[in-house]
C-alpha cells in the first residue's frame, strides 16, 4: 500500500512500489499476439481441471518453499468461475482451513477499485464531474492553489494529482477504535502539492482516500454504507467489507496472518487504515472478489444486478493517462500492463500482512485474484506471470540491431533516478537515501539499470528513449533527453509513477560520503582527547572552551548518528502506524548538533587570536567542526532534523 512499507521490506526484502509494481511487464514495441496454438483454455470441465492442476501445483510449491502462511486463489472466465481455492489455514488454533467463499483477505491497496468505482457511480449520476476542482465537491477541507491548474478526480484516479507522497506515523494504527473520520485525516495530513496536475504519474494514498471524502460527502452517506449499499450488496458481495473494525457478523471469518518467532508462528496483529481507508481497507473473500471481476469483465452488470453502465465501466478500463504511447498507462483507477500480449487492467495491494493482485484481461474476458499472508512480497507478482506464460504463451521478440539514431542519444540518459513518489516536507523523505536509481552505459548500445528489480537490468535501445529488458519483459522509455539530459524514465512495470533525474544536491552517494567522511572526523575525537589530556591544563580558558565545545561537537554527532540509525531500524516494521518515543527523542539530537556546531564556531572564532594553537591543532578544529557541520546537513536535507511528521 505504502512506498514506506516497500522500502522497509526492501531494506529487509524489496524496492519500489510499494503498493508493489504490477504484475507483471510490458509489451514489446508492437505486441505478438499469442500464438493460435496456445489462444488459453478454452470454457469446459477439462480446461478448467488444467487451470485447476496448475494452480494447485504453483501454490503447493509457494507454500512449501516460500514460508506462505495462507492464500486464496480464484479465476473467472467467460462470465463464470473457473477457479476458486483456498490453501492453508485461516486459524491456526482453531484449525479453520482457508475457505474461498468466507475467509477474509486484507487486500490493501486493490480496495482502491472499489472508491473508483463509487466516483463513477456519482460521474453517471451528474453529481461530479472528472474534470472539475475537487473543491467544488468537499466540504471543510480544500485543497490549495497551486501551479495554476486544480486538482481533479481525473488526477486522482491517474495518480497525476502532484501531491508529495506520506506515511510515517499516520497512515494506519494498531488501534481497533481509531478517529475513523476521513475528513479529519485528510485535514490533518493534507500532503504538500510539488508538480502541476496532469503532468507525471505519482502514487497516492491520500488521493484515493479524498476521493472517498467526496463520496461521502457529495452522497450525503458514510463512505462504508455507500459502497456496501451500491455496490457489495448489488453484487452479492456478503463477506466484503471496508469497515474497521469488522462488523460482528464478519470477525470470525478474518484470516489470520502469522509471524515466526523463535521458529513458532504466532498470530500477527492486523492493523487499522481508519482515516485512510477508502484507499486500502477492505476485507474480502476469494468468492466475493470473483462477483466484482465476473462485472467488470461483464461491462458493470452480474446477474441482473448492474452497478454501471457498459459505457462508464468501459470508460473505466480505457487508458486515461500515458507517460509514453509506448508503455501501458494508467485506466480511470486501474493500471494496465501487458503479458506476452495481452492487455491487462487492474490493481495491487500491500497491508502490514497481506499481499494481492487483481488483473482483468479484458478482451480475454478472463479475471484472476491472489491474495495471501507471507513474508515474500513477490509472489502475487510472479503468480501472474507464471498463469499467463502457462495459458497465454508468446515468444518473446528478437531485440534488433540498435537503431543509429537511438545509440547517438546514449549519454543522455546516465545518471541518478529517484522516484517521483516521494515526500519533499516529512521524514518520509529519508527513505530516498535507500531508494536511488543508478542508469549507467555500458559498452556501445546497451545500459545498466540498478533499483528496479533485485539485481541489475541490462537494456537495449529499440527506439528513441525506448529501451528493452534483455533479459526480461521489462521496458523503460527515458524522456525529455533531446538536446540535453534525459529527465525522468518510465517503466512498463509501474504506471503509476516515473524516476526523475536526481539533482546533484540530492545525490544520495553524495550525502553518503558526507555522513562518512563526518563520521570519520568525529570518531578520532576520543582519541585525540585521550593523546592530549595532559595538555588540557596548561590551556588558557579561552582555549578550553574551543576545545571543550569541538569535543561536544564530535559527542553529539556520534550520538545523534548512532541514535537516529538505531531508532528507525528498531521502528521500521511499525513507522506507519506511530512515531515511537525512542524515535521522537533521537530526532531531538540533530538539532542540539546543529546549535552545539554553531556556538563552538563563534567561540572558536572569538578565541582564534588570542590562542596558542598551532597549525595542525586550528586544522583539526576546523575539521571538527566541519564534520559537525556535515552530519548535521545530512540529517536536515533527510528531513530529520527535529519533528518533521505528517
Amino acid at each position: 500500500m505504502t512506498r514506506l512499507r516497500s522500502l522497509i521490506a526492501g531494506l529487509g526484502c524489496a524496492g519500489l512500489v510499494a503498493l508493489a509494481p504490477p504484475p507483471g511487464a510490458a509489451a514489446p514495441t508492437q505486441p505478438p499476439a499469442a500464438p493460435a496454438s496456445a489462444p488459453g483454455p478454452a470454457a469446459s470441465a477439462s480446461a478448467d481441471g488444467e487451470i485447476a492442476a496448475f494452480i494447485d501445483g504453483l501454490m503447493s510449491a509457494y507454500m512449501r518453499d516460500n514460508d506462505l502462511q495462507n492464500a486464496v486463489v480464484a479465476v473467472v472466465r467467460d462470465g463464470r468461475v473457473v477457479f476458486a481455492r483456498g490453501y492453508g489455514e485461516a486459524d491456526r488454533a482453531a484449525h479453520r482451513p482457508v475457505d474461498p467463499a468466507a475467509s477474509l483477505f486484507r487486500i490493501g491497496s486493490t480496495s482502491k477499485l472499489f472508491t473508483w468505482t463509487a466516483v463513477m457511480q456519482l460521474v453517471e449520476r451528474g453529481q461530479v464531474d472528472l474534470d472539475a476542482d475537487v473543491n467544488t465537491y468537499l466540504k471543510g477541507v480544500r485543497i490549495p492553489q497551486a501551479f495554476g491548474r486544480p486538482v481533479t478526480l481525473r488526477a486522482l484516479m491517474t495518480h497525476t494529482a502532484g501531491f508529495e507522497d506520506g506515511a510515517a506515523g499516520y497512515l494506519s494504527t494498531f488501534d481497533p477504535h481509531p478517529d475513523r473520520s476521513i475528513a479529519h485525516a485528510m485535514a490533518a495530513h493534507m500532503p504538500r502539492r510539488v508538480r502541476p496536475p496532469a503532468t507525471i504519474p505519482a502514487y497516492s494514498n491520500y488521493g484515493a482516500a479524498l476521493a472517498g471524502l467526496i463520496v461521502e460527502q457529495v452522497s450525503g452517506a458514510p463512505f462504508d454504507d455507500y459502497v456496501r449499499r451500491n455496490i457489495f450488496d448489488p453484487l452479492g458481495m456478503r463477506n466484503t467489507t471496508f469497515e474497521e473494525p469488522l462488523p460482528p457478523r464478519l470477525a470470525a471469518l478474518q484470516t489470520l496472518p502469522y509471524v515466526r518467532e523463535d521458529g513458532l508462528l504466532t498470530p500477527k496483529p492486523i492493523e487499522t487504515i481508519a482515516g485512510f481507508r477508502p484507499a486500502g481497507s477492505v476485507a474480502a473473500s476469494g468468492l466475493d472478489m470473483t462477483r466484482f471481476m465476473l462485472a467488470c469483465l461483464q461491462d458493470g452488470e452480474l446477474d441482473g444486478a448492474r452497478i454501471l453502465k457498459p459505457e462508464t465501466a468501459r470508460l473505466m478500463r480505457r487508458t486515461a493517462f500515458q507517460t509514453d504511447p509506448r508503455l501501458p498507462g494508467m485506466a480511470l483507477g486501474f493500471y494496465e500492463s501487458r503479458i506476452n500480449g495481452v492487455r491487462l487492467v487492474g490493481h495491487g495491494g500491500a497491508t502490514d500482512a497481506f499481499l494481492t493482485s487483481l488483473m482483468l484481461a479484458p478482451d480475454q474476458r478472463l479475471g484472476v485474484f491472489i491474495s495471501y499472508a507471507g513474508s515474500d512480497s513477490a509472489i502475487h507478482r510472479r503468480f501472474i506471470k507464471s498463469f499467463f506464460d502457462r495459458f497465454y504463451p508468446a515468444a518473446p521478440p528478437p531485440i534488433p540491431p540498435a537503431p543509429r539514431e537511438a545509440v547517438a542519444q546514449m549519454d543522455a540518459y546516465p545518471g541518478a533516478y529517484r522516484s517521483s513518489r516521494r515526500s519533499t516536507t516529512k521524514i518520509d523523505k529519508f527513505l530516498d537515501v535507500f531508494s536511488q536509481y543508478e542508469v549507467t552505459r555500458t559498452g556501445p548500445d546497451r545500459l545498466l539499470v540498478k533499483g528496479l528489480g533485485p539485481v541489475l537490468e541490462l537494456y537495449a535501445p529499440l527506439g528513441e528513449g525506448l529501451f528493452q529488458q534483455v533479459d526480461g519483459d521489462r521496458q523503460i522509455v527515458f524522456k525529455g533527453a533531446r538536446g540535453g539530459k534525459a529527465t525522468f524514465f518510465a517503466t512498463s512495470a509501474a504506471p503509476y509513477w516515473v524516476a526523475e533525474r536526481t539533482p546533484w544536491n540530492e545525490n544520495v552517494g553524495l550525502w553518503w560520503l558526507v555522513l562518512a567522511a563526518s563520521a570519520l572526523v568525529l570518531l578520532s575525537a576520543p582519541i585525540d582527547a585521550y593523546a592530549h589530556r595532559a595538555r588540557l591544563r596548561a590551556l588558557a580558558k579561552g582555549e578550553r572552551a574551543v576545545l571543550a565545545l569541538s569535543r561536544a561537537v564530535s559527542g553529539l554527532g556520534l550520538a545523534a548518528i548512532l541514535a537516529v540509525g538505531v531508532a528507525l531500524a528498531a521502528s521500521a516494521d511499525h513507522l506507519e502506524q506511530t512515531i515511537p518515543t525512542v524515535l521522537k527523542g533521537a530526532l531531538l539530537l540533530p538539532p542540539a548538533l546543529a546549535v552545539v556546531t554553531a556556538a563552538a564556531a563563534i567561540v572558536t572564532a572569538t578565541a582564534w587570536r588570542r590562542a596558542t594553537f598551532g597549525a595542525g591543532r586550528r586544522t583539526y578544529l576546523i575539521l571538527v567542526l566541519a564534520a559537525g557541520a556535515g552530519v548535521a546537513l545530512f540529517f536536515q536535507q533527510w528531513n530529520l532534523m527535529g519533528w518533521r511528521f505528517g
